[in-house]
This record gives C-alpha cells, structure tokens and sequence, in this order.
C-alpha cells in the first residue's frame, strides 16, 4: 500500500474513532424536508457522500474544488468511492421497510416526518399533527 497522506489519515481515522458522525437518516431529513424538489436514489447517494466528506474532513468543498480534488489526488478518488459505496449501503438500509433502527420508517427518532418514495424519487414532509 502506497504511503497515505494527511486527508487520508483522517478520514481513516474518523471513520473508526468520530462518533458525532451524522446518520443517513440526518441526511435524509436536512436534505430532502425544506426541498422543493425530489430527488432521485442517486442523487442523494451523491449529496450525502459529499456531505459526509465534508464532515470527516472538517472543510465545506465547492463542486469544483471536489472535481479538482478527484482529477488531482487518486488516493482521496479511492476514499470518495469507498464512502460512495457505504453511502449507498446505509441510504439502502434507511429507505427499506425493514423493522430496525437502520430503517427511516421504524426509527422513533424520525417519526415525525413523512418519507416519501415515488418510484425511487424521494422527497419529505412533517407528518400532520392528528387532532
């Protein structure tokens, strides 16, 4: 393996050590609630693996300096893939109706809100208060 640089280390090590990290679910709801527009699984695949990037390395990226950045450095292109693919796994666990607390319908903390799936577009509202 080819010596790391500083980013990767990181990012390494944020991913066993930071804990404050957000869930896919968190993402959900700051992506999709106050969004007039729905998005498609891809989409948020992409959005919540560059929001998340951003996280673990404590910098907010344009998209271009996260083109610049993919173009430049093959080792950071590997970790954004790698985190893709987790991304993926984790938005596939929130959006099935499985009855763990993986699952965004099952999950207490987010009964609030209403998760709204149209063939594989999604968007979100608060759930109507019942009188």
């Amino acid at each position: 393996m080819k010596t790391s640089n500083k980013l990767t280390q990181l990012i390494s090590s944020n991913f066993s050590t930071n804990k404050n990290t957000k869930s896919t679910n968190d993402y959900l709801v700051e992506i999709l609630l106050n969004s007039s527009q729905e998005y498609t699984r891809f989409e948020l695949i992409v959005e919540i693996t560059k929001r998340k990037y951003e996280e673990i390395s404590n910098k907010k990226f344009t998209n271009e300096e996260l083109d610049k950045l993919i173009e430049s450095d093959l080792k950071e292109c590997e970790v954004l893939q790698k985190l893709s693919k987790t991304v993926k796994n984790s938005l596939d666990q929130s959006v099935c109706h499985s009855h763990n607390n993986s699952s965004f319908y099952y999950n207490e903390n987010y009964k609030i809100y209403d998760l709204i799936n149209k063939n594989n577009n999604f968007s979100m509202k608060l759930k109507e208060v019942k009188k």
